[in-house]
């Protein structure tokens, strides 16, 4: 859960027009799991590659 949780905080930050509404419901849970910047700051231009590196056991497939 914590995985998809994070992507959505990364992705709010890229977009930014939603994202203060994201980071209010998540509260301080989503402080502990990703900063805002941290995309920027990693200098990686695909969020797939992102997340791959940076969330832990992360997948765009779910195991079967």
């Amino acid at each position: 859960m914590k995985q998809y949780i994070h992507r959505i905080l990364v992705e709010a930050d890229i977009n930014g027009n939603a994202g203060d509404n994201v980071w209010a419901a998540v509260g301080e849970a989503g402080e502990n799991l990703y900063t805002k910047g941290d995309f920027k700051e990693s200098q990686l231009a695909d969020l797939d590659v992102y997340l791959l590196k940076k969330v832990e056991r992360y997948t765009l497939v779910p195991n079967y």
